[in-house]
Parts: structure tokens; sequence; C-alpha cells
């Protein structure tokens, strides 16, 4: 299975060009999205048998996804409000950001 987890997660890596540091988030995401599959051999996912119900998907998003980080620190009239970042793990309720450039 660790296996399987890491070649979908090097299989994300190279499909969002991203850099070989992200390796740790992109298996999490691949074991995030298996539990949440249907698996050979049983009827239901490995999530619904966990939880006794079916996952939510809605909130799924494609790993590396560009997206847009408001910037919550002072700022002065003409500063930039948010910053470019990538959508590097999520979950029901949350999403972690990478922002190449250090935090924001």
């Amino acid at each position: 299975m660790m296996l399987t987890l890491l070649n979908k997660g090097r299989g994300l890596i190279f499909d969002t060009k991203c850099d070989n540091e992200m390796w740790g988030e992109s298996v999490q995401i691949s074991c995030y999205i298996t539990d949440r599959c249907p698996n050979n051999g049983i009827d239901v996912t490995t999530a619904e048998k966990w939880f006794s119900k079916k996952p939510d998907i809605k909130h799924l998003k494609i790993f590396g996804t560009k997206v847009f980080a408001k910037v919550v620190k002072p700022l002065k009239k003409l500063d930039k409000r948010s910053k470019a970042a990538m959508i590097v793990w999520y979950a029901p309720v949350e999403y972690r950001l990478w922002h190449p450039e250090g935090r924001m």
C-alpha cells in the first residue's frame, strides 16, 4: 500500500511540476483520496467503512491548483492584498497553501 501511495504522490508532483520537497503533502493527499475511492474487493470506500457514512467529497480540489490567499498582516493603501499560492492539502473545513517565497 505504501508503494501505491508513493507512486500516486510522485504522479501528483510530476503533474503539477512541484518541487520534490512537496512529497510529504502529495503522499498525504494520495492517502486521503484513496480512502474516499472504491477499492477492489469491497463495495464501499474505506472512509465509509470507518465512519459508517458516505464521505463528502465536495471540498476536493486539484493538488497544486493556483489560488490567491489574503495577506493578514497590516498593509498600506497600495500594498497587495493577496499573494499567489498553491493548494497542497485539504480537509472538509480547511486548506493548506504553499507559497514558494515563504510565509505570507
